[in-house]
């Protein structure tokens, strides 16, 4: 869990920003212990993640530079 607030972080990885927006407001309407923040391309991702405690990766296949198995051993590595 998130330090700061006691909630479950989530990153929602997703290129489509209708799709990220729709993904934000249901996960958090579906639980109000998340708290998602979407990102549209994996870079942005693997950059949060180096600077923010993140608790799940929610990801689309399809990204701008990568796809989401690429962009999964990214995360992997790291």
């Amino acid at each position: 869990m998130s330090a700061d607030s006691g909630d479950i972080a989530v990153l929602c990885v997703e290129g489509d920003p209708e799709r990220a927006d729709r993904t934000v407001r249901l996960l958090e309407a579906a639980a109000t212990e998340l708290s998602v923040t979407a990102v549209s391309t994996a870079q942005d991702a693997l950059a949060r993640l180096e600077t923010e405690p993140v608790d799940c990766v929610l990801s689309a296949y399809t990204l701008p530079e990568l796809d989401g198995l690429q962009f999964l051993q990214a995360v992997r590595a790291e």
